[in-house]
């Protein structure tokens, strides 16, 4: 299934700009800055939402034949338990539902888009921002409407207002600089910093260097730039050579060292000085 995700035209599709999760070079950061410096942000998710992107929503597949060039896109990428009665759907798991949700959502999201300034979708989370107080009751209200007969169902609504702190989007505090103006406008939550308060007292070294690598808030590296990165590095290594990344802690630039490819990806920047610093 991942080969058929890297290399089918099928999942080569663009989505939309607002579409986040599961994207190249984009993430919780790209959207968490959409909705930077403004006053209330509106926020549903939906139930079961891979479970309800049903393969119906796609009428290329419908009467498919097994002789079909995307026959395998159908019968892989779509899951029937034993005995279900319903349609295939993309189970939550396979890696290839992400982008098939993503698909099947933008269908009903781009009807969204202009009900306010801000606007965006991760995974099955959507998010408005605006400076109208009650204007979370038209989009509430509209929603509805495009949703109604989806087969789609949400969870309770949120609504967050800036001039109490920080609003929580996707597990980023997104902030307002006319009410703080001395707070930064994207931060770390106070759970993130408990879990690394917690990793440092337990001395897990692994989950250490990954939350200080998260409380960077760094936006994910595009898979083409990390391709280059990664040739660029390792063209000149031998099978024979050992990594030096698995006998523990790095404290040294890691560009003029030997690393297997694991270690490498897990320690990647943004392209210029890999360093590891000790805590």
């Amino acid at each position: 299934m991942r080969w058929l995700l890297k290399n089918h035209d099928w999942f080569k599709r663009p989505v939309a700009s607002y579409m986040h999760g599961f994207v190249d070079g984009r993430g919780i950061i790209s959207n968490a800055e959409v909705h930077v410096n403004y006053t209330y942000t509106f926020s549903v998710d939906i139930k079961n939402c891979f479970d309800r992107t049903w393969i119906t929503r796609f009428p290329e597949f419908k009467g498919m034949e097994k002789t079909h060039a995307d026959y395998k896109i159908a019968e892989h990428c779509f899951y029937k338990p034993k005995g279900w009665k319903g349609p295939r759907f993309a189970a939550q798991g396979l890696p290839t539902s992400p982008k098939i949700t993503n698909y099947a959502l933008q269908e009903y999201t781009d009807k969204l888009v202009d009900l306010a300034p801000a606007f965006s979708v991760y995974a099955d989370d959507l998010t408005w921002s605006y400076d109208k107080p009650n204007h979370h009751l038209y989009i509430l209200r509209e929603l509805k409407r495009v949703f109604t007969g989806s087969g789609y169902k949400f969870h309770k609504a949120h609504k967050m207002n800036a001039k109490r702190g920080y609003r929580r989007i996707c597990g980023i505090n997104v902030g307002n600089d006319r009410y703080k103006p001395d707070d930064p406008l994207i931060a770390i939550t106070r759970r993130t910093r408990r879990n690394l308060r917690t990793a440092i007292h337990i001395e897990n070294e692994h989950q250490i260097l990954g939350l200080l690598e998260f409380t960077k808030l760094k936006r994910p590296i595009p898979t083409i730039i990390r391709d280059v990165l990664r040739e660029y590095s390792v063209q000149n290594l031998k099978e024979t050579d050992r990594c030096i990344a698995c006998r523990g802690m790095l404290l040294a630039h890691l560009k003029t060292q030997k690393l297997c490819k694991r270690c490498y990806d897990e320690f990647i920047a943004e392209g210029d000085a890999y360093r590891v610093t000790e805590i």
